[in-house]
């Protein structure tokens, strides 16, 4: 066994340095996350927008089994400067938060973090709030994870995963809904 920079002990076999889990160190831990994240599916989850988004709960669907796999949490959540404000009838928070990124197998090592978070809200300052913190670990995981996100292609919904079957020719059919009807359009792609 060796010590590492940390102060951890380290595996070493033959003079090398095992590579697995228990012997990476924070970075190579979360580099190793990182490599494993797939691709995040925008979905429509609301009325609301017109548009398609990750949710929180699909970041952390995929970081959770992750970090318990790589023995990775978050401790000392400390919100500080926190502020509420109401401007043009929409409730404004702001705040900065702290907290760190702990290796588990060696709780000296760590990564310290510090999120500034903004969130507004017409109903009140605790979605306000709610929202600043949804919106700061959200982005924060994107990007240190290398997070890719891509939005479902409605051309490819019932395509195999291999792609389209050509044993059965290069028609496409579209269905356009308008004033009560559906019309089908064929067309040739080639």
């Amino acid at each position: 066994y060796g010590r590492a920079e940390t102060g951890c002990l380290m595996k070493r076999i033959g003079g090398q340095r095992m590579e697995n889990k228990e012997t990476m160190n924070l970075q190579q831990k979360l580099i190793a996350i990182s490599n494993e994240m797939p691709k995040l599916l925008k979905k429509h989850y609301s009325d609301e927008v017109d548009y398609d988004f990750v949710k929180i709960d699909d970041i952390f669907e995929l970081l959770n089994p992750a970090f318990t796999k790589y023995h990775i949490c978050l401790q000392e959540l400390e919100e500080t400067d926190a502020t509420y404000s109401k401007v043009d009838g929409s409730w404004i928070y702001t705040a900065k938060l702290t907290f760190f990124i702990v290796n588990a197998d060696c709780l000296n090592e760590k990564e310290r973090v510090s999120i500034q978070l903004v969130g507004d809200h017409l109903d009140s300052p605790a979605k306000a709030k709610g929202a600043a913190w949804t919106y700061g670990f959200k982005y924060f995981f994107l990007y240190k994870f290398r997070m890719k996100q891509e939005t479902e292609d409605p051309d490819m919904k019932g395509t195999p995963p291999n792609g389209p079957d050509k044993s059965k020719g290069n028609d496409r059919t579209e269905k356009n809904r308008s004033a009560g009807k559906t019309t089908e359009i064929s067309e040739r792609v080639f």
